[in-house]
């Protein structure tokens, strides 16, 4: 990220680099269902200029997640999920961990197979266990539409 430094002059003020690994399960339960399992793990190793400590925002996410996923026909599709993050700041001031739950769904209706819209909701609770850092509680809800063109 570039912007306007705490010194007054331009530049960048944010470096990020995302080394990722992961797996997933996926389990067909039958012709319209299925149940999916995964772990992610990434690490943020970040940078910004002084007078900040530079490594500031260094941290370890652990992520786990379930879903279900129902087709009703061949138009409607129904993918409650959880997901699970631990997020552990490794260069902090203080040691630090926060957690985040998250739970939700997307319905989805596929009108062709290049057009469909979806509905989504999710809830989210956010705990940290340093007393500095806000928790929350976050409800979201969305609607989208896509077209898909393949050539």
């Amino acid at each position: 990220l570039t912007g306007h430094r705490l010194d007054g002059t331009s530049g960048t003020i944010y470096q990020e680099w995302l080394p990722q690994w992961g797996v997933t399960k996926a389990v067909p339960l039958n012709d319209h269902s299925m149940f999916m399992a995964g772990y992610y793990g990434i690490y943020h190793a970040t940078r910004v200029p002084p007078p900040q400590k530079s490594n500031l925002n260094d941290r370890l996410d652990n992520l786990l997640t379930v879903s279900y996923t129902h087709g009703f026909g061949s138009h409607l599709v129904v993918q409650p999920y959880y997901r699970f993050m631990a997020i552990s700041y490794t260069q902090w001031l203080a040691p630090r961990t926060d957690l985040l739950h998250t739970a939700g769904g997307i319905v989805g209706w596929f009108f062709t197979p290049n057009i469909s819209a979806r509905l989504n909701l999710s809830y989210d609770v956010k705990e940290s266990d340093n007393p500095v850092i806000a928790d929350y509680r976050n409800f979201n809800g969305g609607m989208g539409l896509s077209l898909n063109y393949r050539f």
